[in-house]
């Protein structure tokens, strides 16, 4: 080759190496143009969040929901043409699920909260939270009776967000509504063990085995069983705490009603009489508080059933 042809050649290369230079740095500008777009969408969402949150406004948590949908589709649009792999936009997932759920938008709720579970997100860079949106979602699956979701997300929310009592509480709850007596002891004595316990916990703890033992009708129950547990867990209960008047109360009504089944099953006169007495020892418990201390709606229950 002489050398008029080589320098022909170099400069022929020069122009590529240029060409691609210039087509290298458009492609840039182009996925800089998009960056600002998604940052501007995502800047003006988060505007119309925390104005809606400020405002309780449904309608403005609906718009922000629609700019954080907006910006979620920016953002897989850039990673799917510029970097060919997908990435995970948590923090606008995080703010579309809860501008979802204040909006009332079950359908998009749903949509973004199976996106977070199923990627098991459970915070963003900024650490927020996202029990609130797993929370949700074992709601919407157990009032549609999902028991499959409802177990996954249950299970996953209750190990990923252990200050949270909901799941196990949404646990219970589904369980009654589904005639599954016999597993809600257990889950009351994994709340109780968690830490939670509140004395509102411990008024619905009782008041559902009293259910089981008086209201369920399902002979695969074991109400003997049940009756040791409640006779022996509220003594406990009530005598640690004296002002636990509802459990008083409902303790009352339990040999109360122990003592009306004696009655029919034409069991011996001292058992019923036993029964009668100490429904009446907690009754007296109750009357003999001082006055305005005990509520008055449970101290007239109270004088009804004192025999």
């Amino acid at each position: 080759m002489n050398l008029l042809a080589l320098n022909l050649h170099l400069l022929a290369i020069n122009s590529s190496l240029a060409a691609i230079s210039l087509h290298l740095l458009s492609i840039k500008d182009v996925l800089l143009t998009f960056l600002d777009i998604y940052k501007c969408e995502t800047t003006e969402a988060i505007i119309y969040y925390n104005s809606a949150i400020e405002r309780k406004d449904k309608t403005i948590f609906a718009e922000a929901l629609s700019r954080f949908k907006k910006a979620i589709s920016i953002f897989n649009f850039i990673n799917d043409q510029f970097f060919g792999e997908p990435k995970i936009d948590s923090n606008n997932l995080f703010y579309a699920a809860k501008a979802a759920i204040y909006a009332g938008k079950d359908d998009d709720c749903l949509l973004f909260a199976k996106k977070i579970a199923d990627k098991n997100i459970v915070k963003t860079v900024e650490n927020k939270s996202f029990n609130t949106i797993y929370e949700w979602l074992v709601y919407y699956y157990r009032i549609n009776k999902n028991k499959e979701y409802l177990q996954r997300y249950t299970d996953f929310g209750a190990l990923s967000f252990p200050q949270s009592s909901f799941f196990i509480l949404n646990k219970i709850d589904w369980l009654r509504e589904s005639n599954q007596y016999n597993q809600m002891v257990p889950q009351y004595k994994l709340l109780f063990s968690n830490g939670f316990k509140q004395s509102n916990y411990y008024t619905a703890y009782f008041s559902d085995v009293f259910n089981i033992i008086f209201t369920v009708k399902d002979s695969t129950i074991n109400k003997p069983y049940y009756k040791t547990i409640f006779e022996k867990e509220i003594k406990a209960y009530t005598t640690q705490n004296k002002t636990a008047f509802k459990e008083i109360l409902l303790a009352s009504k339990y040999y109360r009603n122990l003592a009306a089944e004696m009655q029919l099953a034409k069991e011996s006169p001292k058992k019923i009489q036993a029964a009668i007495l100490t429904s009446n020892t907690y009754l007296k418990v109750l009357l003999n508080k001082p006055k305005k201390v005990v509520p008055d709606s449970l101290l007239q229950e109270a004088k009804k059933l004192l025999l």
